[in-house]
């Protein structure tokens, strides 16, 4: 098979998984969760008129990231709306980490089964630490960051240094924080290294990194909050990081079963050495893994022994999603080999089950099906090897088979694709409300547990509980999102909710009266039953009512 041939069938095969990734396995959303925060940061830059004095978005200087200007620019001069460029922009970068994955894949290993396989465990969503995922299935930074730090990678394994480091900085500019873990571990496999890249050509490197990750380098020393220190940090920080965000920031709070499923991944990894690629590759996969593993023991001595400042702002232990992405690779590269092999029909069994059920999860619709998936990939693998030389093709042709059955069902149990808002319907008919009935200077207080009303109001609002992310890069900000949330009924102990629905008219009015200009009105979205308030009503739905709050 020609080199052009073989690789239009690769390019389809990887587009094949990106598609059935993204309407039904990870089938793709808008508008939820961070994104409830991203949205408005790019509607904003766009827009100068859009959330006046929002607190929230007074945080953008903070943020830092071009990407959403960037996407801002295609929304604003291509006249294309913000679902269209969200969509496909998530769309490129599922298909660009497949093939980052797949080109990583095949440089280790040499064998197109092994690719193949990689993609396929990569098409299952898995948590990693600290709240990161394999595959997202919204847009987000790191979402976009991911196929550029892949190929650095890939390119660092081809020798191509220079390029690796620039993708770095590229990178950089992203998703800063994603990055960071990249730079490490490939700085530390230069450094083991060091003989083969040429001291002169490394330094070349680092200069590349600098120089092209500048510009959000320049931004930070020009937009630094001032109650942020790099080393101390301040307990009341701490303590409302604690309430909010420790998922991602304090490992000891984790449940037992994430630490579990990351040991047998470990395991898994490890006992997948046994196979290995050639030293080369392989001793800066060890430098990879011991890099990822200094960066977790670093990531939970200095947040739950001794908190400093800089390592809470890295959540470190996101980087083992990166050796998760490695951990599918040996393995794949294992399971063939293993399979391959003269041992009993028993034992690949074995092999099979267990081992799948340790990437998946012994829990839940998707372990039956890989079980099935499992079995029927055995018999095919057994089938060939034992028959007659093992054809790539028929692999790759029973794999893409499988997965687009399997999609087929995940699609049939998730229902119907939409690449626009997939927040709750009465929640999003508020929003559109106000935003056809409203000025856009006009507040409003909204149920704290709900987030994301400014994605489709493009309105102002008190604030909610998500809003608090955005304390990670500004501990000042974290006072006044907490004094906001005190203010619309926070009590340790008790239901935001509740609390919420059982606020005073009085409670309300002074609420009122902390947001209300001469130029602005403010109104109220509460629970539909809760619709004896003394307020004026203007909308209403099954769900939610709202009431203009006169000064």
């Amino acid at each position: 098979m020609s080199h052009r041939k073989f690789g239009f069938i690769v390019a389809l095969v990887i587009l094949v998984f990106a598609i059935a990734s993204t309407l039904s396995i990870n089938q793709y959303r808008y508008g939820i969760s961070d994104q409830s925060i991203t949205i408005p940061f790019l509607k904003s830059f766009v827009s100068n008129d859009l959330y006046p004095n929002d607190y929230l978005l007074a945080q953008r200087s903070y943020y830092y990231t071009y990407l959403w200007n960037a996407l801002g620019l295609l929304n604003k001069y291509l006249d294309v709306d913000v679902p269209t460029v969200f969509f496909f922009s998530y769309f490129i970068s599922i298909y660009m980490t497949f093939l980052g994955v797949y080109l990583i894949a095949i440089t280790l290993f040499r064998k197109g089964e092994v690719a193949f396989l990689s993609l396929f465990f990569l098409l299952f969503a898995k948590g990693a630490f600290a709240g990161a995922s394999t595959l997202d299935r919204i847009f987000l930074t790191r979402v976009a960051v991911l196929p550029i730090l892949l190929f650095s990678i890939y390119f660092f394994f081809k020798e191509r240094y220079l390029l690796s480091f620039l993708l770095q900085g590229i990178g950089f500019l992203v998703h800063p924080l994603t990055t960071i873990y990249v730079i490490a571990i490939i700085f530390a496999s230069s450094i083991v290294n060091l003989r083969y890249i040429g001291i002169r050509k490394f330094l070349l490197c680092i200069t590349v990194l600098i120089v092209s990750a500048s510009p959000i380098l320049i931004w930070k020393v020009l937009h630094s909050p001032a109650s942020l220190n790099l080393l101390y940090a301040d307990p009341r920080w701490i303590e409302l990081l604690r309430l909010r965000s420790a998922h991602h920031k304090f490992p000891f709070s984790w449940s037992k079963d994430a630490f579990f499923q990351f040991g047998l991944l470990i395991y898994l990894f490890f006992i997948s050495w046994k196979h290995r690629p050639k030293p080369n590759y392989h001793r800066s996969v060890v430098t990879f893994t011991v890099t990822i593993f200094a960066m977790c023991i670093v990531g939970i001595i200095f947040s739950e022994f001794v908190p400093l400042s800089i390592v809470l702002l890295f959540d470190f232990l996101r980087s083992v999603q990166f050796l998760v992405y490695l951990a599918m690779i040996y393995f794949a590269n294992y399971f063939f080999t293993e399979i391959r092999s003269r041992e009993s029909i028993f034992d690949k069994l074995v092999v099979t089950f267990v081992s799948i059920g340790i990437f998946y999860g012994a829990t839940g619709w998707k372990y039956a099906y890989v079980a099935f998936l499992a079995l029927g990939v055995f018999l095919i693998f057994y089938r060939f090897v034992y028959r007659r030389e093992l054809l790539p093709k028929y692999f790759v042709l029973a794999l893409v088979i499988i997965v687009l059955v399997l999609s087929s069902g995940a699609y049939l149990k998730r229902g119907s694709f939409s690449i626009d808002n997939a927040q709750e319907g009465k929640w999003l008919d508020v929003q559109r409300w106000a935003k056809q009935n409203t000025n856009p200077e006009d507040v409003f207080i909204v149920p704290p547990t709900i987030e994301g009303f400014r994605v489709e109001s493009d309105r102002t609002i008190y604030g909610d509980w998500k809003d608090g992310t955005l304390m990670n890069f500004n501990p000042g900000f974290g006072d006044e999102w907490f004094r906001r949330m005190k203010k619309m009924g926070f009590r340790k102990g008790y239901p935001l909710e509740e609390s919420f629905k059982n606020l005073t008219e009085t409670d309300f009015v002074n609420l009122t009266n902390e947001v209300t200009r001469n130029d602005r009105k403010t109104f109220l979205v509460m629970f539909r039953e809760r619709d004896t308030l003394n307020f004026t009503i203007v909308y209403r739905n099954e769900r939610f009512i709202v009431y203009e709050i006169a000064q």
